[in-house]
C-alpha cells in the first residue's frame, strides 16, 4: 500500500468511503499548469494543489504534487518516521489528499459543492484538523505510544499551525487563511475537552457543517489556542 492509499484509508475510516482512488486523480505538472491558468488563482501553492470541478452530476479532482515534494518523501519515507526532514513535505502531502476526500464526501452528500469561496475555506479548515490528527497516529505509531507525549505535542503543533498565511502577497488572502487556522485550532481544543468516546461523532458533524456554520460553531468555544491535548485516538 502506498503512503497515499494509506492517508486517505486513514480519513475514510473517521469520516466515510469516497468510493474513488486518489491516485488515480494525480496530474503532471504540464496538466496543473493548465488548470492553474483556468483557475485564475496565482497565489496557489506551486508545490502541492488540488483542483475541484462540478460537471453536472460528477465532480472531476486533480491533485498535484511537485516532483522535489515527492522525492524528499521518498528519500525520507514518513512510514520509517517524522522528522524536520519530511515535516513541511508530509504536512503538504497530506492536506491536499484531505482536500480530496473532504471534497469528494460533500459531493457525495449534496451533488454540489459550496460557492468557491466557502469552498476553499472549509477544506482549508478541514486540513488542518485532520493533518494534526493524522499526524498524531503516525507519530505515535512510530514511537510505539498510544498518545503523544507533550514535547512532540509541541513539535506537531509548531509546524502545522505556523504563519505561513503570511506569505500572501494578498491581505485579503491571508486574513481568510488566518481565520480558517484559527477556526481549525479553536475546533481542535474544543474536540479535546470532549469525552474520548464521542469524539468521533463530533469530528464528523463538525466536517459536515458549511463554512459559516463552523465559524459560528467555534465563536462559541474559548478562544483560539493552539491545541494542547492527544489525538491519536479520535473515538
Amino acid at each position: 500500500m502506498t503512503l497515499m492509499q494509506e492517508i486517505q484509508q486513514l480519513l475514510e475510516g473517521t469520516y466515510s468511503k469516497t468510493g474513488i482512488s486518489l491516485e488515480d486523480c494525480l496530474i503532471g505538472s504540464d496538466r496543473c499548469e493548465e488548470l492553474s491558468q483556468l483557475a485564475g488563482s496565482p497565489e496557489l501553492s506551486p508545490i502541492a494543489r488540488t483542483f475541484l470541478r462540478q460537471e453536472g452530476d460528477r465532480l472531476h479532482i486533480a491533485i498535484y504534487y511537485a516532483e522535489p515534494l515527492i522525492e524528499l518523501l521518498e528519500i525520507h519515507d514518513p512510514r520509517e518516521g517524522i522528522s524536520n526532514q519530511n515535516i513541511a513535505a508530509l504536512i503538504q502531502f497530506t492536506e491536499e489528499i484531505d482536500h480530496g476526500v473532504q471534497a469528494a464526501l460533500e459531493f457525495q452528500k449534496k451533488s454540489t459543492l459550496e460557492s468557491d469561496g466557502d469552498l476553499i475555506m472549509n477544506l482549508e479548515v478541514m486540513g488542518k484538523v485532520d493533518t494534526f490528527i493524522v499526524l498524531g497516529k503516525f507519530i505515535c505509531f512510530h514511537m510505539g505510544e498510544r498518545t503523544l507525549n507533550p514535547e512532540a505535542k509541541r513539535w506537531l503543533t509548531d509546524q502545522i499551525f505556523d504563519k505561513s498565511y503570511e506569505l500572501f502577497k494578498s491581505r485579503v488572502m491571508e486574513a481568510r487563511y488566518k481565520l480558517a487556522q484559527e477556526v481549525a485550532a479553536k475546533f481542535l481544543n474544543f474536540l479535546k475537552s470532549s469525552p474520548l468516546p464521542g469524539r468521533r461523532r463530533i469530528l464528523r458533524r463538525f466536517a459536515r457543517m458549511s463554512w459559516a456554520q463552523k465559524v459560528a460553531f467555534t465563536e462559541k468555544v474559548s478562544p483560539s489556542e493552539v491545541p494542547t491535548t492527544e489525538f491519536c485516538t479520535v473515538e
